[in-house]
């Protein structure tokens, strides 16, 4: 009796195991599969589109050429006092607008209160809720 139950435990851990190895492979495949599938395509001179894969579907956005140096801003989580401007412009796009989606809020950071720092030296004060502002100043577009 020991032997038999030895072995339905024993195959029951091998199929078990089997069933992780091939689970973590698809969700392996899929990830690389989409993060090696991005395009960029030059439109014209003051367009391009990024093409993208996600589950297997292709996506497009067409965004407009960026010319010349960007005003780069600094932006901090004040309670932290850490610099989330890499974060934060991962998000933000070549033209600091967020896409042209709905702006994040420093929440979406996981902060309460950051700060953004012009390169004119003033800065902006956006409070939990806020929306984001990076290009000029809150209220000046």
């Amino acid at each position: 009796m020991f032997c038999t139950l030895g072995f339905i435990a024993c195959t029951s851990a091998a199929v078990y195991f089997k069933d992780f190895v091939l689970s973590y492979t698809t969700r392996l495949v899929r990830w690389y599969h989409d993060t090696q599938s991005n395009t960029v395509i030059i439109l014209s001179k003051k367009e391009y589109e990024v093409e993208y894969m996600l589950r297997d579907k292709t996506y497009r956005i067409k965004l407009p050429m960026q010319r010349g140096p960007i005003d780069m801003p600094i932006i901090q989580d004040i309670p932290t006092k850490k610099f989330l401007t890499d974060d934060v412009l991962e998000y933000a796009g070549p033209c600091l607008d967020f896409h042209g989606q709905s702006p994040m809020t420093p929440k979406d950071f996981h902060s309460d209160h950051i700060i953004v720092i012009y390169e004119d030296e003033t800065y902006a004060d956006f409070k939990a809720d806020d929306h984001l502002q990076l290009k000029g100043k809150p209220g000046s577009e």
